[in-house]
Parts: C-alpha cells; structure tokens; sequence
C-alpha cells in the first residue's frame, strides 16, 4: 500500500521482435534514446550495452556519462 520511490528512473527507448504468439525479444544490446529523470530534473541521452555480461551505461547528449544519484534506480523500457 506504499508509493514506490526511485532516485533515477530511466526510460529506455528501444526495438522489440516477436519470437511467437506469446512472447516478444526486446533489444537490450546495443543502444538507443534514453530520458533519465534524476533529482525532479529529466536528462536526455543515450544508453549502450555492448553484450549480454556488459554493464549499462547512461550517457548525456555530450556521450558523458551520467552520475546517477545515490539509491534506487527504476528502469522502463519503451519498446515499439
């Protein structure tokens, strides 16, 4: 019964493929768009994954990358 409180909830902007009738493949490698809300402020960016054991990274529209702020991350991906 508790609102969820995140820090930095990132919205990844990605692709999807179907794999049958029940379920879809959605694109986690790579990269694409990326809006970052941190703090009450939104950050528009980019975010790459270079293989399935890599580490996700944020950056900003310079390609920095983006200093999350300490405690939860909540992660959306907006496939379409």
């Amino acid at each position: 019964g508790q609102q969820v409180v995140a820090q930095n909830v990132a919205i990844l902007k990605t692709t999807w493929s179907p794999i049958n009738k029940d379920y879809i493949r959605v694109k986690t490698v790579g990269y694409g768009g990326l809006l970052l809300y941190k703090d009450g402020a939104v950050i528009t960016g980019t975010w790459e994954k270079k293989d399935d054991h890599a580490k996700l990274y944020f950056y900003d529209q310079n390609h920095k990358e983006i200093e999350l702020a300490v405690g939860k991350v909540w992660v959306e991906i907006d496939a379409h």
